[in-house]
């Protein structure tokens, strides 16, 4: 299936009972895009502040480069299941459509199949290393490992379920993609 605002609405028109998981999860999925704008705010705002800092004042920011890293991979990781649940990761959708719709569903469930065993995977290592390492912290802010791998193991999660939830819907021969409201065009364009 592409990924269409048509493909929202004919969504919206599906059972109600049929997507029911999507239901589930669409506050999952807005609290992770509203933590992604505010942690891709605070780590624009970061480098700013130190230029601002070091400027006017000759005082650096300390510990700017660690909180910049941070942020970049937070908001990475966090947006990782807004990606797969609007359907913006690299399908190959191209090569699927060489294919009878039979083989399409069954590479689209494969596909699904294989991004849950992945992001399972790095889910559970995720969570391995940071139960390894409870005790430790970063160099410069203090910032402990459980904090700076959560965004990580909250991201990795979220996105097993998305690529669950995508499978069975693979499966069920349902439309496979969500998109938000703000995602969906207002008007016709015209030139």
């Amino acid at each position: 299936m592409s990924h269409d605002p048509e493909a929202g609405a004919q969504a919206a028109a599906l059972p109600t009972n049929a997507l029911l998981a999507d239901r589930i999860l669409n506050p999952v999925r807005k609290i992770l895009r509203l933590a992604g704008l505010v942690i891709l705010a605070v780590m624009i705002a970061t480098p700013m502040a130190q230029v601002i800092m070091r400027q006017f004042f000759s005082i650096p920011l300390i510990g700017a480069d660690e909180l910049s890293r941070f942020m970049l991979i937070s908001v990475v990781m966090l947006t990782i299941p807004y990606t797969v649940s609007s359907g913006a990761s690299v399908r190959m959708e191209e090569v699927q459509h060489v294919f009878p719709e039979w083989v399409q569903r069954a590479l689209r469930v494969m596909i699904a199949l294989l991004g849950l065993a992945a992001f399972t995977f790095a889910s559970w290592s995720v969570l391995t290393a940071t139960l390894k390492n409870l005790n430790n912290a970063t160099p410069t802010l203090g910032i402990p490992y459980y904090i700076f791998f959560s965004a990580t193991a909250v991201g990795f999660f979220c996105a097993a379920l998305e690529f669950a939830l995508l499978a069975w819907k693979a499966l069920m021969g349902l439309p496979m993609y969500v998109t938000f409201a703000a995602e969906q065009p207002t008007e016709e364009l015209s030139l």
